[in-house]
């Protein structure tokens, strides 16, 4: 009797498990499909990127993974990305900037690969490449809407900083601050930062306040012409002395902004400028002192060589 009980649930058990593994595979296979269909929608969006809105970024990677944290309620970090206007910078951080995927924080996010700037988080599942590069097309063609017409196209890095590099005189920290710093720096080392809340001294991190023109200079952070180290001679006597901490940290070593936190390198063109302006004395406000500039031309046919007699 007992061996006919057990052979009965044995046959249920397993009639179970059949059960169950057929569920499991039709589950399986209704999201296999639903990834599949997925795929070729966003296929032929990208077919033609011109043709990518806001409403299709918003159906194929917002809704699944981002708009859950970074909405208008709950708003991560500052970000909300549940409104095309949100996303543009109406009542949240900026995360898009129409034209420039690289100077656009969503698409930044979504390719770094490790620290806690990655988006998705690394708990969650990734992003396809499919995904990502639907959001390049989309920001790369304008970051459009539904119905309406992209902006004009702004200057590239390259073009708004030209100007400057031909004549490094006129670069001067209100430039620097707002075109490197505020975008690179200020998070951590500013008063108003996003982590200058925090418990740690993030607001001056590594000794570094960055608040102002003149915490600037605390610390070697920034030493007027010199951008490296460099040696002098006091009485015969060769002492080491310190150059632009700040410049050095960004473009010798690369130590900032931190990549174990997910951020990238400085921008090439960024480290142009800033070598410009510490080289020509680091000034505050060119519209200050433009009328008594003291400059020497260093090479005449070179008018980036141009720089100011500190």
């Amino acid at each position: 009797m007992k061996l006919q009980m057990f052979k009965s649930n044995k046959i249920i058990f397993i009639a179970f498990l059949i059960l169950l593994s057929a569920c499991s595979a039709e589950h399986n296979s209704d999201a296999d499909k639903k990834k599949q269909a997925q795929y070729i929608k966003i296929q032929d969006k990208l077919q033609t990127p011109d043709e990518i809105y806001y409403e299709d970024v918003l159906e194929f990677v917002l809704k699944d993974s981002c708009t859950s944290c970074h909405n208008s309620g709950e708003k991560i970090a500052g970000v909300d990305v549940s409104s095309y206007k949100a996303t543009l910078g109406l009542n949240s951080k900026r995360s898009v900037v129409p034209f420039s995927p690289d100077g656009s924080t969503m698409y930044e996010t979504l390719t770094l690969t490790s620290g806690s700037r990655k988006m998705p988080p690394v708990d969650k599942p990734p992003l396809s490449k499919n995904q990502i590069n639907l959001v390049f097309q989309w920001i790369n063609n304008g970051a459009k809407k539904l119905g309406e017409q992209a902006s004009n196209r702004p200057k590239s890095l390259q073009e708004q900083l030209e100007p400057y590099f031909k004549n490094p005189e006129k670069i001067d920290y209100k430039l620097v601050n707002e075109k490197v710093f505020k975008k690179n720096c200020l998070d951590c080392h500013s008063d108003a930062g996003s982590k200058s809340d925090e418990d740690d001294g993030y607001a001056i991190l590594y000794g570094q306040d960055m608040n102002n023109y003149k915490a600037l200079f605390t610390n070697h952070g920034i030493v007027a012409e010199k951008l490296a180290d460099y040696v002098v001679s006091k009485d015969g006597v060769l002492q080491k002395m310190k150059g632009s901490r700040i410049y050095k940290t960004m473009a010798i070593h690369q130590t900032m902004p931190p990549a174990n936190d997910g951020y990238l390198p400085v921008n090439a063109l960024h480290i142009k400028l800033v070598r410009l302006w510490i080289q020509n004395c680091a000034i505050e406000d060119y519209e200050a002192i433009k009328d008594n500039d003291n400059l020497i031309e260093q090479d005449e046919d070179d008018p980036s060589s141009k720089v100011r007699d500190c």
